[in-house]
């Protein structure tokens, strides 16, 4: 694929980390539930802007949105791969509370503001990584 693509993907990612700040802002306009997505999106769209500088297919349809099977076409010897299979966690944040639980007694629990700053840092990190990877 071509550097411009991997681009795409990292310019849409700093549109999402961009959401996430403006989620997280200070009562009443504070959304934990929309900042915990983009901060999901942006990881998802990072790795997937490295798969496709690293010209490898990334997973599509449903499973298009797990970071970690994204994260394991990475080979393990990239200087990103742990990072990007870290970013795996935030997997569930891409539905756990955009749709009502079926069983609220197993109902995910929503991050915390302060959890959601640090994931959106860990995020905001490695997107600078792939960054600094597409431009050497």
């Amino acid at each position: 694929m071509s550097a411009a693509s991997a681009a795409a993907w990292l310019e849409t990612a700093a549109n999402d980390l961009d959401a996430v700040r403006r989620s997280l802002m200070p009562l009443p306009d504070q959304n934990l539930e929309m900042a915990a997505y983009h901060t999901q999106q942006a990881a998802e769209k990072g790795v997937k802007a490295l798969l496709t500088h690293l010209g490898i297919a990334y997973p599509r349809g449903r499973q298009g949105h797990d970071i970690a099977l994204a994260a394991a076409g990475i080979p393990a010897s990239h200087r990103l791969a742990g990072d990007a299979l870290a970013l795996g966690a935030l997997t569930p944040w891409a539905t756990a509370w955009r749709y009502p639980a079926d069983d609220p007694a197993t109902a995910a629990l929503l991050p915390r503001a302060a959890d959601i700053e640090q994931w959106a840092e860990k995020v905001e990190a490695f997107l600078n990584a792939v960054t600094v990877e597409l431009a050497a």
